[in-house]
Protein backbone atom coordinates (compact mmCIF):
# COMPACT_ATOMS: atom_id res chain seq x y z
CA UNK A 1 0.00 0.00 0.00
CA UNK A 2 2.73 2.27 0.96
CA UNK A 3 4.24 2.11 -2.59
CA UNK A 4 1.24 2.60 -4.49
CA UNK A 5 0.56 5.69 -2.57
CA UNK A 6 4.24 7.25 -3.11
CA UNK A 7 3.27 6.37 -7.00
CA UNK A 8 -0.13 8.03 -7.16
CA UNK A 9 1.93 11.05 -5.15
CA UNK A 10 4.35 11.17 -7.91
CA UNK A 11 2.25 10.65 -10.95
CA UNK A 12 0.36 13.70 -9.32
CA UNK A 13 3.07 15.82 -8.82
CA UNK A 14 4.09 14.76 -12.35
CA UNK A 15 0.79 16.52 -13.32
CA UNK A 16 1.22 19.03 -11.99
CA UNK A 17 3.90 20.26 -13.34
CA UNK A 18 3.29 19.08 -16.73
CA UNK A 19 -0.01 21.71 -16.97
CA UNK A 20 2.01 24.99 -16.30
CA UNK A 21 4.55 23.24 -18.84
CA UNK A 22 2.03 22.34 -21.71
CA UNK A 23 0.09 26.13 -20.76
CA UNK A 24 3.23 27.79 -21.56
CA UNK A 25 4.39 25.73 -24.70
CA UNK A 26 0.93 26.05 -26.10
CA UNK A 27 0.99 30.17 -25.47
CA UNK A 28 4.42 30.49 -27.12
CA UNK A 29 3.68 28.24 -30.09
CA UNK A 30 0.78 30.59 -30.70
CA UNK A 31 2.49 33.70 -30.12
CA UNK A 32 5.99 32.22 -32.91
CA UNK A 33 3.84 32.84 -35.94
CA UNK A 34 3.26 36.62 -34.90
CA UNK A 35 7.02 36.60 -34.11
CA UNK A 36 8.01 34.92 -37.40
CA UNK A 37 5.98 37.51 -39.43
CA UNK A 38 8.22 40.73 -37.98
CA UNK A 39 11.34 39.16 -38.48
CA UNK A 40 12.13 40.25 -42.09
CA UNK A 41 11.24 44.19 -40.91
CA UNK A 42 12.69 43.79 -37.70
CA UNK A 43 15.81 42.93 -39.43
CA UNK A 44 16.07 45.68 -41.64
CA UNK A 45 15.34 48.53 -38.78
CA UNK A 46 18.55 46.67 -36.98
CA UNK A 47 20.36 46.56 -39.73
CA UNK A 48 19.52 50.30 -40.04
CA UNK A 49 18.38 49.66 -43.63
CA UNK A 50 14.93 50.38 -43.29
CA UNK A 51 15.72 53.25 -45.93
CA UNK A 52 15.77 50.50 -48.62
CA UNK A 53 11.93 50.05 -47.61
CA UNK A 54 9.07 51.34 -49.36
CA UNK A 55 5.83 51.35 -47.85
CA UNK A 56 2.50 51.12 -50.04
CA UNK A 57 -0.81 51.91 -48.05
CA UNK A 58 -4.17 50.87 -50.53
CA UNK A 59 -7.69 51.94 -49.37
CA UNK A 60 -11.15 52.53 -49.60
CA UNK A 61 -13.54 54.35 -47.93
CA UNK A 62 -14.66 51.57 -45.10
CA UNK A 63 -18.35 52.65 -45.69
CA UNK A 64 -17.80 51.38 -49.74
CA UNK A 65 -20.63 48.95 -51.04
CA UNK A 66 -18.78 45.42 -52.41
CA UNK A 67 -20.68 42.29 -53.48
CA UNK A 68 -18.36 40.57 -51.97
CA UNK A 69 -15.93 40.84 -49.29
CA UNK A 70 -12.55 42.36 -51.04
CA UNK A 71 -9.36 40.57 -51.13
CA UNK A 72 -6.18 42.20 -51.18
CA UNK A 73 -6.03 41.96 -55.30
CA UNK A 74 -8.87 43.18 -55.66
CA UNK A 75 -8.53 46.20 -53.01
CA UNK A 76 -5.45 46.49 -55.00
CA UNK A 77 -7.38 46.73 -58.46
CA UNK A 78 -10.38 48.45 -57.10
CA UNK A 79 -11.65 51.96 -59.37
CA UNK A 80 -12.57 53.92 -56.05
CA UNK A 81 -9.31 52.54 -54.24
CA UNK A 82 -6.97 54.95 -52.96
CA UNK A 83 -3.00 54.33 -52.29
CA UNK A 84 -0.02 56.57 -51.17
CA UNK A 85 3.84 55.21 -51.74
CA UNK A 86 6.26 56.29 -48.68
CA UNK A 87 9.84 56.00 -49.47
CA UNK A 88 12.56 55.06 -47.57
CA UNK A 89 14.10 57.99 -46.20
CA UNK A 90 10.38 59.31 -45.05
CA UNK A 91 10.22 55.28 -42.83
CA UNK A 92 13.53 55.82 -41.86
CA UNK A 93 12.17 59.28 -40.06
CA UNK A 94 9.90 56.88 -38.77
CA UNK A 95 11.51 53.95 -37.34
CA UNK A 96 9.94 54.26 -33.48
CA UNK A 97 6.59 54.56 -35.13
CA UNK A 98 7.25 51.23 -36.74
CA UNK A 99 9.35 49.60 -33.95
CA UNK A 100 5.61 50.36 -32.27
CA UNK A 101 3.76 48.39 -34.87
CA UNK A 102 5.79 45.70 -34.59
CA UNK A 103 5.52 45.45 -31.22
CA UNK A 104 2.03 45.85 -30.85
CA UNK A 105 2.11 42.51 -34.13
CA UNK A 106 4.60 40.54 -31.91
CA UNK A 107 1.82 40.50 -28.96
CA UNK A 108 -1.73 40.17 -31.16
CA UNK A 109 -3.55 36.34 -30.34
CA UNK A 110 -4.17 34.00 -33.23
CA UNK A 111 -7.98 33.90 -33.93
CA UNK A 112 -10.05 31.35 -33.10
CA UNK A 113 -12.44 31.23 -36.19
CA UNK A 114 -10.87 32.05 -39.23
CA UNK A 115 -12.86 34.30 -41.79
CA UNK A 116 -11.95 35.97 -45.58
CA UNK A 117 -10.42 38.72 -45.96
CA UNK A 118 -12.49 42.06 -46.23
CA UNK A 119 -9.25 44.73 -47.07
CA UNK A 120 -10.47 48.39 -46.59
CA UNK A 121 -6.90 49.19 -45.73
CA UNK A 122 -3.62 47.45 -47.07
CA UNK A 123 -0.08 48.20 -45.35
CA UNK A 124 2.76 46.45 -47.78
CA UNK A 125 6.51 47.35 -46.77
CA UNK A 126 8.57 46.35 -49.81
CA UNK A 127 11.96 45.83 -50.27
CA UNK A 128 13.79 47.45 -53.39
CA UNK A 129 13.30 44.40 -55.35
CA UNK A 130 9.32 44.56 -55.09
CA UNK A 131 9.38 42.06 -52.74
CA UNK A 132 6.92 42.03 -49.58
CA UNK A 133 8.41 41.59 -46.70
CA UNK A 134 5.84 42.70 -43.87
CA UNK A 135 2.08 43.14 -44.69
CA UNK A 136 -1.18 44.02 -43.05
CA UNK A 137 -4.76 43.90 -44.59
CA UNK A 138 -7.70 45.34 -42.40
CA UNK A 139 -10.16 43.45 -41.85
CA UNK A 140 -11.61 39.88 -42.28
CA UNK A 141 -15.05 38.94 -42.31
CA UNK A 142 -15.43 38.22 -38.38
CA UNK A 143 -13.30 42.19 -38.29
CA UNK A 144 -9.71 40.12 -37.72
CA UNK A 145 -6.93 41.53 -39.07
CA UNK A 146 -4.14 39.45 -41.66
CA UNK A 147 -0.38 40.11 -40.93
CA UNK A 148 1.48 38.04 -43.63
CA UNK A 149 -1.81 36.58 -44.73
CA UNK A 150 -2.08 35.30 -40.59
CA UNK A 151 -5.20 35.69 -39.14
CA UNK A 152 -5.16 37.38 -35.71
CA UNK A 153 -7.60 39.06 -33.47
CA UNK A 154 -8.60 42.66 -34.41
CA UNK A 155 -6.52 45.21 -32.61
CA UNK A 156 -7.81 48.69 -32.71
CA UNK A 157 -4.12 49.43 -30.85
CA UNK A 158 -2.26 47.85 -34.26
CA UNK A 159 -4.72 50.20 -36.45
CA UNK A 160 -4.07 53.31 -34.12
CA UNK A 161 -0.11 52.44 -34.53
CA UNK A 162 -0.57 51.97 -38.05
CA UNK A 163 -2.76 54.69 -38.73
CA UNK A 164 0.32 57.45 -39.19
CA UNK A 165 1.00 56.82 -42.47
CA UNK A 166 -2.39 57.54 -43.83
CA UNK A 167 -3.13 60.86 -44.58
CA UNK A 168 -4.82 63.00 -41.60
CA UNK A 169 -8.37 62.89 -43.52
CA UNK A 170 -8.56 59.47 -44.28
CA UNK A 171 -7.53 58.64 -40.84
CA UNK A 172 -10.18 60.85 -39.43
CA UNK A 173 -12.73 58.56 -41.63
CA UNK A 174 -11.53 55.35 -40.72
CA UNK A 175 -11.28 56.53 -37.15
CA UNK A 176 -15.25 57.23 -37.37
CA UNK A 177 -16.04 53.93 -39.04
CA UNK A 178 -14.55 52.02 -36.09
CA UNK A 179 -15.89 54.58 -33.54
CA UNK A 180 -19.32 53.39 -34.79
CA UNK A 181 -18.55 49.73 -35.27
CA UNK A 182 -17.60 49.72 -31.36
CA UNK A 183 -20.78 51.34 -30.26
CA UNK A 184 -23.15 49.02 -31.97
CA UNK A 185 -20.80 45.99 -30.36
CA UNK A 186 -19.54 44.67 -34.02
Amino acid sequence: MNLKHKFMQLVSVLILLAVPIIGIRVFSYQQMPMKRATNSLSQYINRNRINELTLRVYYINPLSLTIIPMCVEHLIDFNENRGIIINGDVLQESTEAIRDILSVVEKLPLTNDSSRIDARIYYVFEANNGDSIFDVSMWGTNHSMFINGIEVEESVELYHAMSVFLPDDVAAIFDDYLTKQYRRGN
